[in-house]
């Protein structure tokens, strides 16, 4: 039960990530290309996961 909420909490942390990101780029502080930069993934998989 332990490693599973670990588990979700990595998983929401990242999610969070993904939303903080996607609202710097939304707000012009970084460029879609940065963003999935520091996301570790591409530009179309970080704009599909962004919903951009």
């Amino acid at each position: 039960m332990e490693k599973g909420m670990e588990k979700g909490m990595e998983k929401g942390m990242e999610k969070g990530r993904w939303i903080t990101l996607a609202e710097l780029v939304g707000e012009g502080v970084l460029t879609l290309k940065e963003a999935a930069k520091k996301a570790g993934m591409s530009e179309e998989n970080f704009r599909k996961l962004a919903s951009l």
